[in-house]
């Protein structure tokens, strides 16, 4: 069965690999653009978790998690994200 998630898989991936194909971690310049984009991807995890599909955003966030590592964020910087 083909759910709406599957696609949504597909868009996010693509959206997040031009996110941070652009983005400069060692000098950040969050603009309004930005803001926007995350702001989305937030919505639509936030509409995946409604639809019960809790084991698709799980995916995506991992997804998201190794994005971040590739693109060069600091780990460190990481860390202390994820740990507040």
């Amino acid at each position: 069965q083909l759910q709406p998630s599957e696609f949504t898989k597909i868009s996010v991936l693509l959206f997040l690999s031009y996110f941070f194909y652009n983005f400069n971690f060692s000098k950040p310049n969050w603009d309004s653009k930005k803001i926007v984009s995350v702001f989305i991807v937030t919505t639509v995890l936030f509409l995946i978790v409604i639809e019960p599909a809790f084991g698709t955003t799980v995916e995506i966030l991992v997804v998201i998690f190794f994005f971040v590592l590739m693109a060069g964020f600091p780990i460190k910087k990481l860390l202390v994200l994820s740990f507040s």
